[in-house]
This record gives structure tokens, sequence and C-alpha cells, in this order.
């Protein structure tokens, strides 16, 4: 009876021991092939570190950006609360003028009725007509 072997997935193996054999040609591309791997893999890690420094520095950007549209926003906040303030002062003092001007005219109203009261007083108090 004939000696049967696992079955193969191409490759080829020693009589001792079932290591692989590998030819010559294809040990030169393996070798090339871990090369390529290495060379890869360093570029992908200085790839890494090249788009965390991007990142980081888009980072800073963005906050000072942030920062100074902050400072701007503060600044609009500070004219129109300045602004309000004068409005609100010039409001008040317009209200004052026409508290003052409907005063002056009460006290004149009040001075003429004054008069009239004391004429009428006088014309009741003597009986007679004024």
């Amino acid at each position: 009876m004939g000696r049967l072997f696992p079955p193969s997935d191409g490759r080829l193996l020693s009589r001792k021991g079932g290591v692989p054999v590998i030819p010559t040609g294809e040990r030169e591309t393996l070798a090339q092939l871990k090369g390529d791997e290495a060379v890869l893999e360093r570029e992908v890690q200085a790839a890494r570190r090249e788009a965390a420094a991007v990142l980081e520095r888009a980072h800073r950007e963005a906050e000072a950006i942030a920062a100074e549209e902050l400072l701007q926003a503060e600044r609009e906040v500070q004219a129109l609360r300045a602004k309000a303030a004068e409005e609100t002062d010039r409001a008040l003092a317009d209200a004052q003028a026409a508290v003052l001007a409907q005063a002056e005219e009460l006290r004149r109203r009040a001075a003429r009725n004054h008069e009239r009261a004391a004429a009428r007083a006088i014309e009741v108090v003597t009986g007679g007509t004024a």
C-alpha cells in the first residue's frame, strides 16, 4: 500500500518534519515584500504623525478664531449697551422736560383758577357781583 500524504495547500514541504521549502526566487520576493512592508509601515506612521500635527494646528487656529469672534461679540455688546444707555438717558431727559412743561402749565392754570376762585369768594362774601 502506498503512503498517504496530507492534503496540500500548494506549499512545498521538506521531507524532514514538514518544514516549508521556499524556492530562492520566492525568498527574494518575500524579502522584498517584507522590506516594502516595513517602508510602508514607517510611511503610515509618518502620515499619522503629520495628520495629528495638522489636526492640532487646525484645532489651535479654530480656538484662536473663536476667541477673536468672542472678543468682537463682546465689543459689539458693549457698544449696544452704551447706545441703549444713551437712548435711555435721552428718553429720560425728554420725559423730565415734558413733566416740567406739564407742571408749569398746571401751575399757570392753578394761578388763574386761584384768581377766579378768590374773586368768586369775594363776590359770595360781599354778596355782590364782581
